[in-house]
């Protein structure tokens, strides 16, 4: 059996999948890692306004009010959110093919990340928590004088894998700046690569303790590394490689390699040998499989606390369309009531997706006196200016038209727009480098099928959760 602590770290990966507002109580009832231990959530969980990133801070007290570790959890790729949300999450997902230079190691080293990766740590920078930040938030309580000693881990699953390996070595900077010297440990799982080999090379050096956990039968780890090894994976289970997964493996290794291009696995390594799932009924069911959080957690021997579902569908804009007169919600309620999380497919939110589509959960009728409100927080043609207003689709879109659609919105609704990114935002930004403009060449590439796109690897959902 794995190190408990370690299991700990994954199940509170599993939870930051869970609809924010019960994360809080989720955390307080984990079961303690040493007897009399107990968990606390004490920031968080925040999340960014279009639902693309989450975090949340933990504390493990193996007596009272004397942390043995705070815990700073990432979310991976949640597809169950606003729209605009998986959308900042395929650019963080996809966008490595113009690395760029790590603020948080010396220049002289020649560490470079994945420009979408550098968004992603962007957005966590950003993330607030009753008006407070993460990195002052853990500036303040880690200086307290009973949480001096308190081991500092970082961790996530899938893209917040990914996301822990430059999260770590910016708190680590920031945190020495103000004189919290508390040892900082990595514990990432399933996660893709972010930087280039000295980057990996700085980051091992940097975090001697760090541990990268991964499924040998996982194509997520092998982006942006071994993508070679991800079109005869599954060979031995007797399910060839789907065409699209080809091309699109060979048409990101022919880019890299084109642009002098490479990446590298930080960490040290911890593999899991993974087994085949029984019978599956396809190549992504078996990809979807072998990523999963419960997955890992067979493998480590621990107990999960996420149940195992089978590989949701994405809702379509049509489903939207559906049911643009429902009531407002607020963002948790948003959330309850059919957005839960895809990376550990709350107990919820399936069931809860098909009780949208048969009518049962909530009257189609708005509430008086309260503008209604679409499901993706849009104000609905009538509630706009008569010279904005745009049409509900009457009729299923393509993905090619509803990112078009999106393009033209963000026009109208900055908040839609290129804005949410602490990258894009700045005017030096060239409009090609917009994310929609990008899903939407990669979405027109793969024939107009979305859910090819979020199958291949590195992008939102592409395993069915998380990068």
């Amino acid at each position: 059996m794995t190190d408990p602590y370690v299991i700990s770290y994954l199940q509170l990966c599993q939870l930051s999948y869970q609809p924010p507002k019960i994360i809080r109580r989720a955390v307080a009832a984990l079961p303690p890692v040493t007897p009399g231990g107990s968990w606390k959530c004490v920031w968080g969980p925040a999340q960014s306004s279009d639902q693309s990133n989450l975090a949340y801070v933990a504390a493990y007290y193996e007596t009272p009010d004397v942390p043995a570790f705070v815990a700073t959890v990432i979310r991976g790729t949640d597809v169950a959110v606003d729209a605009w949300g998986v959308v900042v999450q395929m650019w963080e997902d996809l966008d490595v093919l113009d690395p760029v230079p790590f603020p948080w190691m010396p220049a002289s080293s020649g560490a470079l990340v994945a420009p979408g990766t550098l968004d992603g740590l962007g957005v966590i920078q950003q993330l607030t928590d009753g008006g407070q930040r993460l990195l002052p938030f853990l500036t303040e309580f880690l200086g307290e004088p009973q949480n001096r000693q308190a081991r500092l881990v970082v961790t996530g699953h899938s893209l917040g894998g990914c996301l822990t390996t430059v999260v770590a070595p910016w708190l680590q900077v920031s945190l020495s700046g103000q004189g919290i010297d508390n040892a900082i440990v990595p514990v990432t799982f399933a996660g893709p690569t972010a930087g280039n080999p000295a980057f990996a090379a700085g980051y091992s050096s940097s975090f001697t303790s760090s541990l990268r956990y991964f499924n040998s039968l996982d194509i997520v780890p092998l982006a942006w590394e071994s993508l070679e090894t991800i079109k005869a994976i599954y060979g031995a289970d007797g399910l060839p490689t789907p065409e699209l997964v080809d091309f699109a493996v060979d048409a990101a290794m022919d880019m890299m390699q084109l642009s002098g291009i490479t990446y590298a696995q930080p960490g040290q390594d911890r593999e899991l040998t993974g087994q085949f799932a029984p019978s599956p009924p396809t190549w992504y069911d078996e990809a979807y499989k072998q990523h999963h959080t419960t997955t890992y957690m067979t493998l480590l021997g621990g107990t999960s606390v996420a149940a195992e579902w089978p590989r949701p569908r994405i809702r379509s804009r049509a489903d939207a369309s559906r049911h643009r007169l429902s009531p407002p919600l607020d963002e948790e309620q948003s959330r309850e009531a059919g957005q839960g999380a895809v990376g550990d497919c709350s107990p919820c939110h399936v069931a809860q997706w098909h009780k949208r589509d048969e009518g049962s959960v909530r009257s189609s009728a708005p509430s008086s006196g309260t503008p209604a409100k679409a499901d993706f927080g849009e104000i609905l043609p009538s509630q706009r200016p008569r010279d904005q207003t745009l049409e509900a689709p009457r009729t299923r879109q393509s993905p090619g038209d509803f990112l078009r659609a999106e393009r033209r919105r963000s026009r109208t609704y900055p908040a839609w727009g290129c804005q949410t990114s602490p990258v894009l935002k700045t005017s030096s930004v060239a409009p090609a480098k917009c994310a929609p403009a990008v899903a939407e060449r990669l979405i027109e590439s793969t024939g107009g099928n979305p859910l090819a796109l979020v199958e291949l690897p590195g992008a939102a959902g592409r395993d069915g959760q998380q990068r």
